[in-house]
């Protein structure tokens, strides 16, 4: 018998699983038994928890496990304890329209240029004095050659010595090696 905590957890989540696209995907173990410490991860045999799951998962349960252990392994009179419970589910999402920008520009905006920093290029085998751009500020068009550090609110990118970065139309980093 699974505890009356864990069938209110589960009928709360219920709601969740009736969404087309989904599979619950749990843990599940024989609690206390020191000889047995094998949690087995399994699709739910159901796509909205009834309230008499608990027979169907037993009977995917003792099924995985013997599959996994050898017949008889799985205790199947046991309680059973549900370790992890997660939820995958799918939708469909609209296609994001991608905005081209209509300014373009070779010369690099002198707000995105910020102060050089001492850096350890390996490539080099030395120290160098390093330009450091604010890649939110670069523009469409814009070539950055390394040694050089671009900086943005969630991401730095290292464009090392030899090396090119192009902004492209889409505002994405472009990252070129010479003699590859």
């Amino acid at each position: 018998m699974l505890s009356k905590a864990v069938t209110t957890r589960w009928s709360a989540a219920r709601a969740a699983a009736t969404i087309a696209g989904t599979s619950w995907i749990s843990n599940v173990c024989v609690p206390g038994l020191s000889i047995q410490i094998n949690e087995v991860e399994g699709l739910l045999p159901f796509t909205c928890f009834q309230k008499n799951f608990e027979a169907a998962l037993r009977k995917s349960f003792v099924g995985r496990y013997e599959q996994l252990y050898g017949r008889g392994s799985a205790l199947p009179g046991a309680i059973l304890e549900i370790v992890v419970c997660r939820l995958r589910a799918r939708a469909l999402t609209p296609q994001p329209k991608l905005v081209r920008s209509k300014k373009t520009s070779r010369a690099i905006p002198k707000d995105a240029v910020r102060k050089k920093r001492d850096i350890y290029w390996p490539d080099l085998k030395k120290r160098r004095q390093t330009v450091v751009y604010d890649g939110e500020r670069l523009l469409t068009g814009n070539s950055v050659s390394g040694p050089a550090i671009v900086e943005t609110s969630d991401t730095t990118v290292v464009v090392p010595p030899g090396a090119e970065l192009r902004l492209d139309e889409l505002g994405n980093f472009e990252l070129a090696f010479r003699g590859d």
